[in-house]
């Protein structure tokens, strides 16, 4: 070549289709050089501009416009994926990398939950999501029952998740009350005591803020995490001079199952318990004042100790843990 040019194969081919035994011919030849370490990516280790990035960006979603690409490779990965080890092999990278970068994994937690923290980020993929299920319903009965199929072929993913969710939560209290609504991402209405998630409950907090009954209960809502055998509940309130604690339960059926379970579990806990379901809300002298008053003079009130419960037993969290290894090992021998 004239001047000892470097030879650049981007330009011979630019504008043009590659012939497709030129390309497997050529991908064959760099597969091997890979292999041998003798060939590397041409952006490996170089810092691309912003520029650069947004160009690359642009063309890579223009390229996946085409339907006949997306089938092709769509068939090459399920051919990947179906071959044997092949996703016990990328487990086990990914799996070495964050044991060997623990910095990298806590700052990539971290950048996430301040993200759901600080933007509304979690909302927009919700109403995302909805308007996505709203104008595609067959696309979510296709979702329902893949997830279905999944949990029927893998029976002991269900209760895996559950148990490292409790794991989790259970060392980190305070995203676990982000998660389940704790004070200002799920609130809806405003009482003196702070924002309350819904109607019954404004309206049982509106009752309690007033002058004399405060003065005679000492509400708090949602103070705390109480960490039973069972169940790992946050308290609707605490009326902490009685020393009772109060739960409010809707009028749907799901929440009067979870009404019996949370009643059996607060009884063999021994800790005070006056429920409010929709239909006491007409007379809380009766239903909620007078019944904490009286609760509050048995032995199961002065004998009861909140922090007793504020804090996960080092035994029960043992016990989680060796039973996510167990349903582990299952579902590798699966």
């Amino acid at each position: 070549m004239k001047g000892n040019k470097k030879f650049e194969i981007g330009k011979l081919w630019l504008g043009k289709r590659q012939p497709e035994k030129t390309r497997s011919k050529r991908s064959a030849v760099l597969k091997q050089l890979w292999l041998a370490g003798k060939w590397k990516p041409w952006n490996k280790g170089k810092k691309l501009g912003k520029e650069h990035k947004q160009k690359l960006r642009e063309s890579n979603i223009q390229t996946w416009k085409n339907p006949s690409l997306k089938q092709r490779m769509s068939r090459i990965k399920k051919e990947h994926w179906k071959r044997k080890g092949a996703k016990e092999k990328l487990s086990k990278k990914i799996k070495k990398f964050w044991r060997l970068n623990p910095e990298k994994l806590s700052g990539m937690r971290k950048k996430i939950i301040l993200k759901y923290k600080k933007t509304d980020w979690e909302k927009e993929i919700s109403k995302a999501l909805k308007e996505y299920w709203r104008l595609n319903p067959q696309e979510k009965l296709k979702s329902r029952k893949k997830q279905k199929e999944l949990y029927k072929n893998h029976p002991t993913m269900r209760r895996e998740r559950q148990l490292v969710a409790d794991l989790y939560y259970a060392t980190h209290p305070d995203e676990r009350r982000h998660f389940f609504g704790y004070k200002a991402k799920k609130t809806r209405y405003w009482t003196a005591l702070g924002y309350v998630k819904s109607k019954i409950e404004k309206k049982v907090l509106d009752y309690l803020s007033q002058k004399e009954i405060r003065e005679q209960t000492w509400p708090e809502y949602e103070p705390f995490t109480l960490y039973l055998p069972n169940t790992k509940p946050i308290p609707d309130i605490f009326l902490r001079k009685l020393n009772v604690i109060v739960e409010i339960y809707g009028g749907h059926p799901r929440a009067y199952k979870r009404k019996v379970k949370k009643n059996r579990d607060y009884r063999a806990c021994k800790i005070p318990l006056v429920s409010i379901t929709p239909g006491k809300i007409w007379n809380l002298d009766r239903y909620l004042l007078k019944e904490a008053i009286k609760l509050s003079k048995t032995s199961v009130a002065k004998n009861f100790r909140v922090e007793k419960f504020l804090e996960p037993k080092k035994e029960w969290l043992e016990k989680l843990k060796k039973e996510i290894k167990k349903l582990q090992k299952k579902k590798v021998k699966q």
